[in-house]
């Protein structure tokens, strides 16, 4: 229920050692996007460096990443199509960004800090744009969390991201 506003100094609150860390992966990004809670923050741009915006918030989340796990492999995911956000049709949530743009932005701060990112949003064949595969593919039908069946199809892909950068 929380999102990178919610996120972006959390690491100061993990006691295990680096030594302990094979890998980290990152997904936020959809309660971002949908306004969790009463911190809601606008999109802002890339290169943000406070906590203002979303994009400051992803900034210093992954600077914390990288000073507190230097040497251990990140992995960023983008989130995925939401039943009421996705491709051409996604609208803007109220502080007046989209979700794909959001997703944009993760990739640029991940690119930028030459790490792996999967775009779940543009290649993850998550059905969720009709009430039926939202229905099949979503917890409950809620149009976000993603059943057994889609954690199933999701693996495959999310493995091969892992497999070929571990």
């Amino acid at each position: 229920g929380s999102a990178f506003y919610g996120r972006y100094n959390s690491l100061h609150q993990i006691t295990q050692s680096e030594t302990g860390v094979d890998f980290i992966t990152v997904f936020l990004g959809t309660n971002a996007w949908g306004n969790i809670g009463s911190n809601n923050k606008p999109l802002g741009v890339f290169g943000d460096s406070t906590d203002s915006t979303i994009s400051g918030c992803i900034h210093l989340f992954i600077q914390d990443l990288n000073t507190r796990f230097p040497n251990t492999l990140i992995f960023f995911f983008t989130p995925l199509p939401r039943f009421d956000a996705w491709g051409e049709n996604s609208v803007n949530n109220s502080q007046g960004y989209k979700l794909n743009e959001l997703s944009e932005m993760i990739k640029r701060y991940a690119h930028h800090y030459s790490l792996p990112v999967l775009d779940l949003y543009n290649e993850s064949n998550f059905k969720c744009q009709t009430t039926v595969q939202r229905d099949a593919w979503t917890v409950g039908g809620d149009g976000v969390h993603p059943t057994h069946l889609a954690h199933e199809r999701l693996l495959p892909i999310i493995e091969g991201l892992l497999t070929k950068n571990l």
